[in-house]
């Protein structure tokens, strides 16, 4: 099935890949060497089980690559990190400063309280540090429709259309999820708007073979930029203020407090 869909696509969508493709070449441009770098919901790998030399090369190019998860029994068999803490975002068991890039692929969805985990990345960010993250778009119409859905429907199908194993799937909030979303929080949590990319991924529709016409159709409609909207996925690259200017602002903020 999956040959027909890759067939498929080329004809219908040729401009169309996988987003976790775009996601890796973000963080191939960021990861610098020696850095130290954090992945939030790091479970057992970081891309997908094909990309796995790509995501050797990026840890490997760290100074000091850790992940963070709340599922132990997922994380202890992560393919590249060795350095693995199980931990709540919310509280993050690091000293103040100690990373410059900490990263999210598919987690902040699943975030009760995103603004209290950009609380805690800001916290052990250095100054100039990113937070580089990927996640649906929760204005996607399939996401719409999901986010309708019980849990344990959506549960079944990850299982038909991903392969994906039912302790694999988590319950989602969508609560980090747009433009306008992540604009506000961002700005409201003291970081700096970088990048805020809507891009499409493959369909999710792909091992269902010739049935995945219909949202290949879609997707291309959808590239056009007057429905980036409705893009099924964001990648957004998040910066720490330098701390001249979070003292300048924190200064500005006491001078013009009431007495």
């Amino acid at each position: 099935m999956y040959r027909i869909y890759w067939t498929l696509q080329k004809i219908i969508a040729p401009s169309l890949r996988y987003s976790q493709y775009e996601y890796r070449e973000v963080l191939d441009n960021c990861i610098q060497r020696s850095c130290r770098w954090l992945d939030l919901g790091c479970g057992h790998e970081l891309f997908g089980r094909w990309m796995l030399e790509q995501e050797r090369e990026l840890v490997n190019r760290c100074l000091h690559a850790v992940g963070v998860d709340l599922d132990f029994v997922q994380m202890k068999s992560h393919r590249t990190i060795r350095d693995l803490v199980a931990a709540d975002a919310q509280r993050l068991p690091f000293i103040d400063r100690y990373f410059d890039v900490v990263t999210a692929n598919m987690v902040v969805e699943h975030l009760t309280k995103p603004l209290d985990v950009l609380a805690e990345i800001q916290r052990v960010l250095r100054p100039c540090g990113l937070f580089i993250f990927h996640t649906p778009n929760r204005i996607a119409p399939s996401i719409r429709l999901a986010r309708h859905m019980p849990y344990a429907v959506n549960r079944k199908f990850a299982h038909i259309l991903e392969n994906r194993p039912a302790e694999d799937v988590y319950p989602t909030y969508y609560r980090l999820n747009d433009v306008v979303c992540v604009q506000q929080m961002a700005l409201a949590s003291g970081f700096d708007v970088l990048d805020l990319r809507q891009i499409n991924s493959s369909a999710v529709t792909a091992a269902l073979g010739p049935l995945a016409i219909p949202e290949l159709l879609y997707l291309r409609v959808i590239s056009s930029e007057r429905f980036r909207h409705l893009r099924t996925n964001i990648i957004a690259v998040l910066r720490k203020p330098d701390a001249s200017r979070s003292e300048a602002q924190e200064s500005l903020v006491r001078r013009d407090t009431p007495r």
